[in-house]
């Protein structure tokens, strides 16, 4: 926390560029950092993750794996790190939050209305 205030006030006082680089904001920052706390490579992926916390692994067997490899998650070595890990991974991001992640995540709705 202390290196990022202490970027944000260089920033602010001397208009200087962040040290360690900006992060990206909104939905697309949202999904950086879950490609990163997965450890999978797409947004696609993300959400397949976030899908099977919410679900369990069970329900997401004969889903695409998250690893990216194109085998169902039932025939992918994935499925046992996920596995070691999803209580982790729980902890951190409570079934509630996880409805929430969902539902942000979606992507805009267009109803041929011109925007």
């Amino acid at each position: 926390m202390v290196p990022y205030l202490h970027a944000i006030w260089k920033k602010l006082n001397f208009e200087e560029e962040m040290p360690f680089g900006e992060l990206d904001h909104g939905r697309l920052g949202i999904i950086k950092d879950y490609m990163d706390l997965f450890g999978v490579q797409s947004e696609e992926h993300v959400m397949t993750m976030l899908k099977i916390l919410h679900g369990g692994l069970k329900e997401a067997a004969e889903d695409p794996c998250p690893c990216g490899c194109g085998r169902k998650l039932e025939e992918c070595s994935y499925r046992k790190k996920l596995n070691k890990n999803l209580n982790v991974i729980r902890n951190k991001l409570p079934t509630p939050f996880i409805e929430k992640i969902l539902e942000s995540l979606e992507p805009p709705k267009n109803d041929g209305e011109p925007q």
